[in-house]
């Protein structure tokens, strides 16, 4: 199988990239995008294009712990929980639809480093299992 790539540069106008970027995923035939590590905040125009069809892994237990400092701000909680979230994407960060969770254990002594290490485990487990219920979802409505 071949897997077609594009690169969109990003614009000083970030309305105007992501509507390229969009344009793009349509011209390849995308349905659904998964995010995993993407650390750009995207429009709200490309939330709405793309709404209920954009899913995100996220390295804490949401709602807790939202942005971009998730594990570093549970070790500094004290919580004896921790995990990771897939969720739908809405312009609000980390705050649309839950669609599966995972937990991970805090240890005494764990490090930001540590913590997130075990945390990525859980998250290439969850993850793909999340794009096919929303995948799923998606031919049901169709």
């Amino acid at each position: 199988m071949q897997v077609s790539t594009a690169v969109v540069p990003h614009t000083t106008i970030r309305e105007e990239g992501d509507m390229k970027m969009s344009e793009v995923l349509k011209l390849h035939g995308v349905e659904l995008i998964c995010l995993a590590g993407y650390m750009r905040i995207l429009s709200g125009q490309f939330v709405k294009e793309w709404e209920n069809k954009m899913i995100n892994i996220h390295p804490s237990l949401l709602p807790a712990f939202r942005g971009g400092h998730a594990v570093r701000d549970t070790i500094a909680a004290g919580v004896k929980v921790a995990g990771c979230t897939a969720h739908l994407v809405v312009e609000e960060i980390d705050a649309g639809a839950i669609i599966a969770q995972s937990v991970v254990t805090v240890k005494a002594g764990d490090t930001e480093e540590t913590l997130h290490e075990r945390i990525k485990e859980k998250e290439h487990s969850l993850f793909p299992d999340a794009m096919e219920l929303v995948a799923e979802q998606m031919l049901e409505k169709a």
